[in-house]
């Protein structure tokens, strides 16, 4: 402090101190990117995270690969992901990485063969089933055995999905005993109805070209033929580009609803009460009971189940078969699974509204997956509870709060991720439920190729957004009342016939091929001609009143407070009910498959004319009382038997009163894009000879490192894709790291070791001449890349599974712990930072899958690879480290390349401190009184040998001072590392003196 500055009244001595050793604070850490697979988390947006512990919260565990269990079921769990061992490998000893996740985005402009997702080799053949090279989707619907006896009988025979195959080439039926007890052994042209034996089993015959296979099959989950255990779950043994001959199929086991089937097929209610409504609208409440009881059993009324395989198409829209639905960042777009619309009370009172139906009534809200895929639908469900009406003549807005859950929990037990409390849907208030949850999402921009942000709130919730609808705010009183279901197929209605041909009865002029779809009237929107006979005759001799029902599996209801055995009938969650039965809460795995996406061509979210409709629409409005228990009755409202029906007066306020306000969505409809084909949907062996307009995962790659070329959007100072080698692709990254210069690429090499998932080639081992050859080809001069030889394994820590990684992974482990124990101008190579037998790379590595010998290790690094050598004592190390440039200079060294990035990165944050300050002495001081304790600092631990400063009038010129410029030159000598050790030993004569 100047002695002007003291206050001096009184003679005395006046001491201070001035601390001018402060070091300025370093650049915050910042750590690399990493692109590639994950389990789950937010996809195509970078993610930092500072610790394994939270990348886990995030992203899941790294996987090892190798066969899930029920592969359809746990997808993208077959090959390794490499994104996530190396964000492990960095994390083990640095802090903040990078991540994006990779999802399937085609681009809008995408040639033919450039469609994200999937589909059938094959389209469904127009003469099912009576050729053997069609394909497509097939499903089983099982019929109870009441209503069939030798025809048809009069009572309405009701059918449900019970399951779906994919098949690549050829195509399936039921065989075994018909309708009429006649053998049915082959596939004869048309779809017959088989019966079951005694204790439930069918018997499938799939056939393409002249191969078949002939298995038994049972829908009991404990049965020894469980349809799950019996048939091919695993849809990477239909892709014979990577399975050997010996492991492929043609086919592959979907979809199975063996939990929902019972209830939609017996009708069965939960419960029996003199107050249950009639069902005066035909909206089939039965169909969505749950019934205690499982397949394999007797049905009500018979021994025995029917069934019949057909076809499924959604008419002129596409195969179910074809699933190319991409994932799209956007406002309302396919990608990221939604909630059906949350929708108002019925504000009217009395004891009836006559006019009332769910649809009706305002759309208040839905919620959107935040970026996560499939994995939202698969694990989270929305809840609305608490809701309350106001009673504050002043603040007319009443309140709610919304939970966002584990979805294999029970309303018994709870499992709350995120809680939401005290939301309305006023916009001004502090509470609105868009400010309290967020609406905001991502768009990516492909002219700009930028991720541009959208909406007006920011987003709390880590799972979800909310988008509000344009009339939820026109009434104070609204609050959230009910929900729509997730998407089903509609019901196909088939009249019967007098007399004459059965099969008559379900074709239509121009109809081509056997479909789903709604029906008007009796009449089938399209079914082709012999798609189900009786017996073997294809006639009928007999009546057929009425007609047959063909449904398709629906998420179910919660029916009455009292099921799963609460202990307060007021703790139950109306709506999505995730449990087995009435009285088992347990996860019903159907729930997977029925929130899947449907076919391509249709609307994911909204119905679609014809083709889908909403499971239900549930609504508070509809709950009724009795004998001590609420119950779910639609049709009720209008019926004037509701709960809020009761009195002149009846009004919402009435069931809210009785503490009911609780019920439940689901998130449906999502995709990740990706082929359920492949391991590995990023191999590079897939990316080779394609272009992003070619192919979708091209185009998922290029554009999730185009949204980080960005320095002010995303920061990092390492970037790599793990185990994706393809030459164009790396080069891109090359390119963008060089365009950022504040970041170095680590790649894999064409030519190196090739993983199982590459290929149907299984393993392949790479060689150095290969390696060599194929870098040289590239005409590479970067000092922002590096790269290393050969792959490693190393044991994984979670499953302790042998894993081969590519060497990125130990690559950016070894420079995560030299940063730790010594600074980034330090080799991460050698025994001391780059031993990775010793732990050093943040995984136990503990082979390689080749050991080079001192030759190829010349080699190699003549070509600026750095080899990782195995040697008999010390282990596995990093024997190099250099980088890509060709050009002699102190730049081909990755110690004084990241010193660079360090320095750099360091004085831009001195400098961002001065910006926009006067461009005078002062100011220049002050850049230098901070800059020089950093070049110091990094002199001190051995970054430079010696530096120089300049910023002065010499620098900074009167014309640049006009010009808004301060220009200021650092010159840096770089500290070298050891690479070449050379001692000569000099033999004497014994008579020598050493000092000569």
């Amino acid at each position: 402090m100047s002695a002007k500055k003291f206050r001096f009244v009184s003679p005395g001595i006046f001491l201070n101190e001035i601390d001018n050793s402060q070091l300025p604070r370093e650049p915050r850490e910042i750590g690399p990117l990493v692109v590639g697979r994950t389990l789950r988390g937010p996809a195509m947006r970078p993610v930092q995270v500072d610790s394994f512990a939270d990348f886990v919260e995030v992203f899941g565990e790294p996987q090892h690969g190798g066969v899930a269990s029920d592969p359809w079921r746990h997808a993208g769990e077959q090959a390794p992901t490499y994104a996530a061992y190396a964000a492990q490998a960095w994390l083990k000893n640095s802090a903040t990485i990078n991540v994006v996740r990779l999802l399937g985005k085609e681009h809008t402009n995408k040639t033919s063969g450039g469609e994200a997702g999937w589909k059938t080799t094959n389209a469904l053949a127009t003469s099912y089933p009576g050729t053997n090279n069609g394909g497509g989707a097939y499903g089983l619907w099982v019929f109870s055995g009441n209503g069939f006896g030798t025809v048809q009988q009069a009572a309405t025979a009701t059918g449900s999905l019970a399951a779906t195959w994919y098949i690549n080439s050829g195509s399936m039926a039921l065989v075994g005993s018909d309708l009429a007890g006649t053998a049915v052994t082959d596939l004869s042209g048309a779809a017959n109805l088989m019966r079951s034996d005694s204790s439930g089993n069918f018997t499938a015959l799939i056939k393409s070209g002249n191969t078949e296979k002939r298995i038994t099959f049972n829908l009991g989950s404990t049965h020894k033929n469980y349809i799950r255990k019996v048939f091919n779950t695993n849809p990477v043994l239909t892709n014979t580009s990577i399975t050997p001959t010996a492991g492929q199929e043609v086919y592959w086991l979907g979809e199975t609803y063996e939990n929902t089937l019972l209830h939609q097929i017996n009708g069965t209610s939960f419960v029996t009460m003199s107050a249950w409504p009639a069902d005066p609208d035909d909206n089939g409440l039965e169909t969505y009971d749950i019934v205690t009881g499982s397949i394999g059993t007797a049905a009500p009324g018979s021994a025995t189940y029917m069934g019949v395989i057909l076809g499924l198409k959604c008419g002129a829209t596409g195969e179910h078969g074809t699933r190319q639905t991409p994932y799209v960042q956007a406002k309302d777009a396919n990608g990221n699974p939604q909630t059906g619309w949350f929708f108002s009370q019925d504000i009217a009172g009395g004891a009836a509204s006559a006019s009332y139906a769910p649809a009706n009534m305002t759309k208040l809200f839905k919620f959107h997956a935040l970026d996560h895929g499939e994995w939202a639908q698969n694990n989270l469900k929305v809840s609305i509870t608490n809701i309350k009406y106001s009673k504050d003549d002043f603040d007319k807005w009443g309140s709610f709060d919304i939970l966002v859950r584990r979805l294999k929990d029970t309303d018994k037990s709870p499992v709350v991720l995120e809680r939401f409390s005290n939301c309305n849907l006023n916009p001004d208030s502090i509470n609105y439920v868009g400010r309290k949850v967020g609406t905001r999402y991502v768009r990516f921009d492909e002219g700009e190729r930028v991720l541009r942000p959208e909406g007006e709130h920011s987003n709390r919730s880590k799972y979800v957004r909310i988008q509000v609808g344009a009339d939820a705010s026109n009434n104070s009183e609204f609050l959230p009342f009910g929900t729509f279901g997730p998407l089903k197929y509609t019901a196909v209605n088939i009249a019967g016939v007098t007399t004459g041909s059965f099969s008559a009865s379900f074709n239509e002029a121009a109809a081509a091929s056997p479909v789903i779809g709604n029906t008007t009237g009796a009449t089938p929107n399209a079914y082709a001609t012999g798609i189900i006979k009786n017996g073997g005759s294809g006639s009928v001799s007999g009546s057929m009143a009425k007609y047959m029902k063909f449904l398709f599996p629906r998420v179910p209801a919660r029916i009455s407070a009292s099921q799963e055995g609460l202990s307060s009938n007021k703790l139950a969650y109306f709506g999505a009910y995730t449990g087995k039965t009435k009285t088992n809460g347990r996860f019903n795995e159907d729930i997977v498959d029925l929130v899947k996406n449907k076919a391509s061509g249709l609307d994911q979210f909204s119905a679609t004319t014809n083709f889908t409709e909403h499971s239900w629409a549930f609504s508070l409005d509809e709950i009724i009382s009795g004998s001590g228990d609420y119950y779910w009755s639609p049709g009720s409202r209008p019926a004037g038997k509701a709960l809020n029906s009761t009195g002149s007066g009846g009004s919402y306020k009435d069931i809210l009163d009785e503490e009911i306000y609780s019920f439940t969505a689901l998130l449906y409809g999502g995709s990740d894009g990706l082929d359920v084909k492949e391991k590995d949907q990023f191999r590079t062996t897939l990316l080779e000879d394609k272009t992003q307009l070619s192919n979708y995962a091209f185009n998922s790659v290029k554009e999730a490192v185009d949204i980080c070329r960005d320095p002010e959007f995303a920061e990092f100072n390492l970037i790599a894709m793990p185990g994706i080698y393809h030459e164009g692709l790396t080069t891109h990254m090359i390119e963008t790291a060089e365009a950022r210069a504040d970041a170095m690429a680590v790649i894999d090499l064409k030519g190196d070791f090739r993983p199982e998932a590459e290929g149907n080639a299984g393993k392949v081992y790479g060689t150095v001449a290969t390696t060599i050859t194929n870098l040289k080809g590239r005409g590479l001069n970067s000092s922002y890349a590096c790269a290393y030889y050969p792959w490693v394994q190393i044991r994984d820590t979670v499953n302790g599974n042998v894993v081969f990684m590519p060497p990125s992974v130990a690559a950016i482990g070894a420079m995560s712990y030299t940063d730790r124990v010594r600074a980034p101008w330090f080799a991460p190579a050698g025994f001391n930072r780059g031993g990775l037998s010793s732990g050093v790379a943040g995984l136990p590595v503990i082979n390689v899958t080749q050991k080079l010998t001192s030759k190829e290790r010349d080699k190699l690094y003549e070509a600026n690879i750095n080899p990782i050598a195995s040697f008999p004592n010390e282990g596995i190390v990093i024997f190099g480290q250099k980088t890509l440039q060709v050009t002699r200079s102190a730049l081909d060294r990755i110690n004084v390349r990241r010193l660079l990035l360090y320095v750099k990165k360091g004085i831009a944050t001195i400098s961002s401190d001065i910006l926009f300050e006067p461009n005078v002495q002062e100011t220049w001081d002050r850049f230098i009184g901070r800059a020089e304790p950093f070049l110091a600092d990094v002199k001190a631990r051995f970054g430079l040998t010696d530096y120089k400063l300049v910023l002065d009038k010499t620098t900074t010129t009167d014309d640049l001072v006009d010009r808004n410029i301060m220009y200021a030159k650092i010159f840096l000598k770089p500290a070298r590392s050891i690479e070449f050790i050379a001692v000569d030993f000099i033999i004497t004569n014994t008579g020598a003196a050493f000092e000569d």
